[in-house]
Order: C-alpha cells, then structure tokens, then sequence
C-alpha cells in the first residue's frame, strides 16, 4: 500500500507540475504577444503616416517614388508582425480564429484583383482547437493558393467558395485546376495531408484543420 501510494503521489506531482509549466508557457507567449503588438505595431504605424503624410505634400518624382516605397514597406512590415502576433497568442488556437484571418487575406489578396469568394458561415459547434503550427501551415497554403488565383485572374472568370465542414476546410474554385497550373500547390497540399477533387476543370480542395 505504501509503495502504491508513493508511486501515485509521485505521478500526480510531476503531472501538476507540467500543468503548471504549461500554463505558465502559454501566459508567456500571450505575454509576448501583447508586447509586440503595443510597441512595434504603434511604431510601424506611425511610419505609416508619416510616409502619407510627406506623400501629400508638393515632392519631386524622385522623393514621391522613395515615399511610396516606405509605405509599402512598412505595411508589409506590419501586417507580418501582425501575422506573427496572432500565431504566437495562445488565445487564438481555435477554428473561429483561423477562419477569421482566411478572411482578412482573402480580402487583402482576393478583392483588390477583382477575384469573386464567398465565406460560407462558420457552424457553431466547429469551434474545437487548433494549435498554433496547424494554423501557420493552412495559413501559408491559402496565402499560396491567393497568389495563384491572382496570377490567373483576367485569364478565366474565377470564383472561390469556402467553408468549414466537420473538421476539414474546404475551398471550391470554379472554372480552374489550380493543382495543374502550379504543381507546387499540390507539394504544399499533400504536406498538409489534403486532398484535390478536380471536376470539369475546377478543384474541389479538401484540408483537414487537424494534423
């Protein structure tokens, strides 16, 4: 009995504190990620216009290609730290999160090119987990899988249909075989364990939001 009760206390500890190790990892990356987000996303910001700023005032071509070059480059800078805040928040491992930014780079990516999409509404009950490495994978394949679209844009009328069905992520694109324009796509695809249904000519892309 003594020597049952030593082993089961033994592992209760060391199970309490991982737990405990855990939770202080976790509170430390949220930590982390508000830092960032106060200090270097208020600084970029300010760059930001500052460089509109100067761009409204009476410049030389020369100055006026510089500034517009600042802009740019310091959106860029900003939405990737904005992109690294999000994959490093703890608070965002969730199907409802990931959706969302889908969203906000198909509108940065998919709108400016005239490009057609439509979100269907995401199911109430879908909500489960999703670490944050699952998340940067699918997220680097759409942000892929965007560019190519707008690559092709003009060529053929395009349209894109997504929506979260079970525990796979499922991407409709009409008129295009995305996976034989670019064979690369398929590479990224197959790495995330997802599947192509091509139909007359459109793909049917199929991943699961769980590794």
């Amino acid at each position: 009995y003594t020597l049952v009760k030593t082993y089961l206390h033994s592992r209760l500890t060391a199970q309490r504190l991982e737990s405990e190790r855990q939770i202080f990892l976790e509170k430390e990356r949220s930590r982390i990620a508000r830092d960032m987000n106060d200090s270097l996303g208020s600084e970029l910001f300010g760059l930001k216009l500052l460089g509109q700023v100067a761009l409204s005032q009476n410049q030389t071509e020369g100055a006026d290609t510089y500034l517009h070059k600042i802009v740019s480059i310091s959106k860029s800078i900003s939405e990737k730290i904005s992109e690294v805040i999000w994959l490093t928040d703890a608070n965002q491992d969730n199907v409802e999160s990931l959706w969302s930014y889908i969203q906000k780079n198909a509108l940065i990516y998919l709108k400016p090119s005239g490009i057609h999409y439509h979100f269907e509404a995401l199911p109430a009950k879908n909500n489960f987990l999703i670490s944050g490495e699952r998340r940067h994978e699918i997220l680097n394949f759409c942000k892929q899988l965007f560019f190519e679209l707008t690559n092709l844009h003009g060529l053929e009328e395009i349209e894109v249909q997504f929506k979260v069905n079970g525990d796979n992520l499922l991407t409709s694109v009409k008129n295009i075989d995305l996976l034989q324009v670019d064979p690369s796509l398929l590479t990224s695809l197959t790495k995330l364990k997802g599947i192509n249904i091509a139909t007359n000519g459109s793909s049917a892309i199929q991943i699961p939001l769980r590794s």
